[in-house]
């Protein structure tokens, strides 16, 4: 019997580090070009950055074309669900982490 081929969610949740951001679900080209031009090229660097750390940076270079369903895309993303299926509860989560990092000083506001 031929070896077992891993599942496409295994390969999501344990991406090659060089894995590019197109090619997992909930980020299209057009984020995933934003996403590089803040610097992050690759699911590992997005997982490093975490969800709410790209989303700060989007914001700091696009302003308010970057909403909070592209956070949410993004978590989702590593997390391997739709984004629509994200739950309450971690979306309630996300927006106070958002909360308490805009609070933080030193942190510019737009």
């Amino acid at each position: 019997m031929p070896p077992r081929q891993p599942s496409r969610k295994r390969k999501l949740l344990f991406p090659d580090r060089k894995q590019k951001l197109a090619k997992i679900r909930n980020l299209g080209p057009v984020s995933s070009a934003q996403l590089q031009d803040v610097g992050i090229v690759s699911v590992e660097q997005l997982r490093e950055c975490g969800a709410v750390g790209a989303w700060f940076l989007l914001k700091q270079k696009f302003g308010s074309r970057i909403s909070r369903l592209f956070l949410y895309a993004m978590e989702a993303a590593l997390r391997d669900c739709d984004w629509r299926e994200l739950p309450d509860e971690v979306k309630a989560d996300l927006e106070r982490q958002i909360a308490l990092r805009s609070k933080s000083p030193g942190r510019s506001h737009h």
